[in-house]
């Protein structure tokens, strides 16, 4: 609604809300690997299980592009391109 206020095109809107949907599930998806990754790796070699240890490495770069990119994806088809039009009412 802010943007529509000051006459941005409905292109540049849809383009920002899939652009701050990229960032935020983007920095989401790193800070939550890197969370789960560091502690399980630090438990893997305090306890000796190092060779034993597998890690799904193809699945977590899978989840770092498939989340942003379809939150994005989303985001930006879901905003609407052209804005309702509200009425004022009589007399004000």
């Amino acid at each position: 609604m802010t943007l529509a206020g000051v006459g941005a095109a409905p292109r540049l809107r849809k383009a920002l809300a899939g652009s701050q949907a990229l960032m935020t599930a983007g920095l989401g998806t790193v800070l939550g690997s890197v969370a789960g990754v560091i502690p399980a790796l630090l438990l893997v070699t305090a306890t000796g299980m190092a060779r034993a240890a597998v890690m799904p490495w193809l699945h977590l770069a899978a989840l770092l592009l498939a989340v942003p990119l379809t939150g994005a994806a989303l985001a930006w088809l879901f905003t609407r391109a052209k804005l309702p039009v509200s009425r004022r009412e009589v007399g004000t």
